[in-house]
């Protein structure tokens, strides 16, 4: 049912990333950030977007040879070196296939990661480490 939302938010995300040649940014809803007025429609429309789907934030980025790469985190877990974490991703730059064999070896826990993909180059994207 979000899937507008969702290629919109790429569109805009990414829009925003060009247009301000970044490569790495954690951008949360009213978070105080200063960026040239000629942008701040944008942002505001970021704002609209992310409500939508329950999110506060988003992370834009460049990471390997995606031009631009976006996650959104829905929950995430650590403790002591370890944890894990799930979310939506676009263009991701690493995508892996969901292998459960790989979860645990000699009955630990082990590093996995997987994507698994949904539409207009969203995935979901897991991992453990």
């Amino acid at each position: 049912p979000h899937q507008a939302t969702f290629e919109a938010l790429a569109d805009n995300a990414c829009a925003l990333k060009s247009a301000m040649n970044i490569k790495f940014l954690v951008y949360e809803i009213n978070g105080g950030h200063k960026f040239d007025e000629k942008l701040r429609s944008q942002f505001n429309r970021l704002d609209e977007l992310l409500a939508e789907i329950d999110s506060v934030d988003i992370v834009i980025s460049q990471d390997g040879a995606p031009e631009c790469s976006l996650y959104i985190g829905r929950w995430s877990s650590a403790f002591g070196g370890s944890g894990s974490y799930l979310g939506y991703s676009y263009q991701p730059a690493k995508l892996s296939e969901y292998r459960p064999e790989l979860l645990e070896v000699d009955g630990e826990p082990h590093k996995f990661h997987f994507t698994k993909p949904l539409a207009s180059g969203w995935y979901i994207e897991y991992e453990q480490y």
